[in-house]
């Protein structure tokens, strides 16, 4: 068969022949969407509604031409997240992981008053791989003890990737910064899931973050880096749609944003981190998760996040085991090795609803930003 063959239609012919079926029906109140207060989306794009998003394809296509790694065409890094409550049993579990399919850890340090970072890091090839930390901002001497490790290794700033999470609050002015480029000292990290009520307002505040970071940072050795470093952590929930477009337009705006303020190019990565259903597993039915776990990742590399955290999907039990940990850890690679979605750069771009739920978010969040 071949297109030629097939009559051509339009979107009103479509809309003629879903009224016919809606059968006196709204239209309005059957077929579209009104995922958030002030936000609605039709069922049904073609090529004419594809002028309106134009701007999201060549922003995509800038963003996937910037990508200079040359392993696959699009990278995202699996890393999933151990809690450190002793160096060489932490240690043990990253070197499990790293050597069966994960591209990075997330150490969770925030239990630890003091850490040995050359038990905790052992054998682990910094430039090769992603760490990060997630900690406090008490925490402050173990961040400078791993630049002092960074250092000794003669690891090149350049090469290292990760970042310094920090929940409760963004980096405090008075914290020293290790400014070592590649790694994110700043990052901005948003603890409410995503849902389709709350996207535009997590955009805004996120954008809202990174400018007093900016402002903050102003006339210091961070923003002095060639490409200085921000990171947002986003935790994804279960709005398939929804968190990619999200996810897609925190990027573009931030971008953006960032780049203006700082008045030079910037490194922005986006990382993800899955939420498992702590009803699913109270009502001890723990597997369902493995199923929003999956679709949630799927998500989140669609929406292009640059590093992936999948969390087991009976987090919080007491029998939770390595089993659980290896089933979160091969999300990511069965998404590259199966489903080969690290084939394609981008492969949303230039889909009508995804763009069109892209601006639509991408405008609330702008117009919320610039009310404050």
């Amino acid at each position: 068969m071949i297109f030629s063959e097939f009559d051509t239609a339009n979107k009103n012919q479509w809309k003629e022949a879903a009224l016919k079926m809606l059968k006196g029906s709204a239209y309005e109140a059957n077929l579209v969407w009104n995922f958030a207060e002030g936000q609605a989306i039709d069922a049904y794009f073609d090529k004419s509604d594809s002028d309106a998003f134009s701007y999201i394809d060549r922003w995509a296509q800038a963003e996937a031409s910037a990508k200079t790694e040359t392993f696959a065409a699009r990278v995202w890094y699996n890393q999933p997240l151990i809690k450190v409550e002793k160096e060489a049993k932490a240690n043990s579990e990253a070197l499990l992981a790293l050597n069966n399919g994960a591209e990075g850890i997330v150490f969770d340090i925030r239990a630890c008053k003091a850490i040995d970072m050359q038990q905790l890091l052992a054998d682990i090839a910094l430039p090769y791989c992603r760490v990060s930390f997630i900690a406090e901002a008490q925490q402050q001497k173990i961040k400078e003890s791993f630049g002092e490790f960074v250092k000794k290794q003669s690891t090149q700033n350049e090469k290292l990737k990760g970042a310094w999470f920090m929940p409760s609050q963004q980096v405090p002015s008075h914290l020293t910064l290790l400014a070592m480029e590649g790694f994110a000292e700043q990052v901005i990290y948003e603890t409410e899931a995503i849902t389709p009520q709350n996207a535009a307002n997590i955009i805004a505040k996120g954008l809202q973050q990174l400018a007093d970071s900016i402002e903050q940072l102003k006339g210091s050795s961070y923003l002095e880096q060639p490409k200085p470093s921000f990171e947002f952590v986003v935790n994804m929930g279960n709005s398939f749609f929804v968190q990619m477009a999200c996810l897609r337009a925190l990027r573009l705006l931030a971008d953006e944003l960032g780049q203006s303020l700082c008045q030079k190019q910037i490194t922005l990565s986006i990382h993800a981190f899955t939420q498992p259903d702590a009803q699913q597993i109270a009502d001890k039915d723990p597997y369902t998760n493995l199923i929003s776990n999956t679709t949630q990742a799927l998500s989140a590399v669609l929406g292009l996040a640059d590093a992936l955290t999948v969390l087991p999907h009976d987090l919080g039990q007491i029998d939770s085991k390595v089993f659980s940990a290896r089933i979160a850890r091969n999300v990511s690679t069965i998404l590259k090795e199966e489903s080969h979605i690290d084939k394609t750069a981008d492969p949303v771009m230039g889909a009508y609803y995804i763009n069109a739920l892209t601006d639509k978010i991408a405008q609330a969040a702008w117009q919320k930003f610039v009310a404050g």
